[in-house]
């Protein structure tokens, strides 16, 4: 790809290649890419409710199958034998390949305008405030990035010049791998926020930016007691010291002192 036909080494088998090549790529990506638009339309499904919302999401849902589908078909069907594609020389018919991978283009930008779309209504009649409605706004609509994407794509298509197929395919080769990849980043943005949470609070996090222990300054051999001349009851543990109990013997309310130590003491 990004030379033209005359510059490569072995014009006739590489562009033989490069047909062959494209046919089961493009059936790739309108694969993967009715997949990614499934699974941000599942998420809608598990976050929002509403019959007509249901249907309407999953109606979209069967235009994402069809849609890999009759790419699949086109694929088979544009040129009949299915050799015509890179072989002219043998009996058979194509129909104009630009028109159809134009007018697909079209179809799957139109497509993912929809699922942009789709949960933005129901976005803004919740009761949260402005700030909150933007910020979700923002997340589920990075979507919009890749109908951009899209639709650049397809002016690319509309230009691609397949008598000079290997210049060309390189500017359609990098929209056509944006969109998707771009599209699983949008089906994940807005379950990442307890993830990242999590990850801020975990100890591997704190030992990454180098923070501080929260344990209190002056704690020596964390939370070991340690023992002193008082015997076992005179324990220290961080900044408190436990005292030795004969120390203080116990006294009752009206002012009476009992040693606990006296082999005559009984309790009151």
């Amino acid at each position: 790809m990004g030379q033209h036909v005359q510059d490569l080494t072995n014009p006739e088998g590489q562009v033989v290649t490069i047909i062959k090549s494209l046919l089961a790529l493009e059936t790739l990506w309108a694969t993967v890419n009715a997949f990614v638009k499934i699974s941000i339309l599942h998420l809608y499904t598990t976050i929002f409710v509403g019959k007509r919302f249901m249907m309407t999401v999953y109606t979209t849902m069967a235009m994402s199958v069809s849609y890999a589908v009759s790419v699949l078909l086109q694929n088979i069907f544009l040129c009949r034998p299915i050799a015509k594609n890179w072989d002219k020389t043998i009996s058979g018919s194509c129909g104009n390949t630009t028109q159809a991978y134009e007018a697909f283009g079209i179809i799957n930008l139109l497509i993912d305008l929809a699922i942009v779309i789709l949960p933005m209504p129901l976005l803004w009649g919740l009761q949260l405030p402005i700030a909150k409605k933007v910020a979700l706004t923002a997340i589920f609509g990075v979507g919009f990035v890749i109908c951009v994407i899209s639709a650049i794509r397809v002016v690319s298509l509309a230009r691609w010049d397949f008598s000079d197929i290997s210049w060309g395919m390189w500017k359609v080769a990098v929209w056509s791998t944006l969109e998707p990849t771009l599209g699983i980043i949008n089906c994940c943005l807005p379950v990442l926020n307890p993830v990242a949470e999590t990850v801020h609070s975990s100890a591997m996090w704190a030992k990454c930016i180098g923070k501080k222990s929260s344990t209190p300054q002056g704690r020596t051999s964390h939370h070991k007691a340690l023992y002193r001349d008082g015997g076992e009851n005179d324990v220290e543990t961080g900044r408190f010291k436990r005292l030795a109990d004969h120390s203080f013997p116990l006294e009752n309310i009206s002012g009476t002192t009992y040693d606990d130590s006296s082999p005559n003491f009984r309790e009151p």
